[in-house]
């Protein structure tokens, strides 16, 4: 059932390509937003974001017999969904304060940092978990560069017919 709406979709997307290139001149330039249309996660951002507080909080292990405290302890049944509600919060508000990711205003990663702070902060994680250099140093710059890998993304199987036909 699933491989039948990809490809629908992708079928749907070369009749409204076709439909274009034959009303008017071929175009010199198409663009896509990426994200969501060509890709995308191969995980929830909810499960990728409490994976890396996790492996920030326990230094990325749990040694036997070692105690954690109890907003240790709540980590672990912080549900992704949360973190999840609490990105596209987050994000939404921050494309509202800087739209386009700041271009030209700021580096993304500044662009970035309210966004993963908020992301905690309305998910309800403790404050005290990301207190001084933790966030800032030490889980941001891991989470962001997770973003920035391959292995985060996975092409939508319907993005390489609809590319295929567009560059023919």
């Amino acid at each position: 059932v699933e491989s039948m709406a990809i490809t629908r979709r992708a079928r749907g997307m070369v009749l409204a390509c076709t439909a274009l290139s034959a009303a008017a001149r071929r175009p010199e330039l198409i663009t896509f937003d990426a994200t969501g249309t060509l890709m995308h996660l191969r995980k929830p951002v909810g499960v990728l974001y409490k994976d890396a507080l996790l492996a920030t909080v326990t230094g990325g292990t749990l040694a036997a017999g070692r105690s954690m405290g109890p907003a240790e302890l709540a980590l672990h049944e912080l549900d992704p969904r949360a973190l999840d509600e609490g990105f596209r919060a987050a994000y939404k508000a921050r494309t509202t304060e800087a739209p386009c990711f700041g271009h030209g205003a700021m580096s993304c990663e500044e662009w970035w940092l309210p966004v993963v702070k908020g992301t905690f902060q309305t998910a309800q994680v403790d404050p005290g978990l990301l207190e001084g250099p933790r966030l800032e140093e030490e889980l941001f710059p891991a989470l962001y560069e997770s973003f920035t890998t391959p292995a985060a993304w996975e092409l939508d199987a319907a993005a390489l017919p609809v590319l295929e036909h567009i560059a023919r």
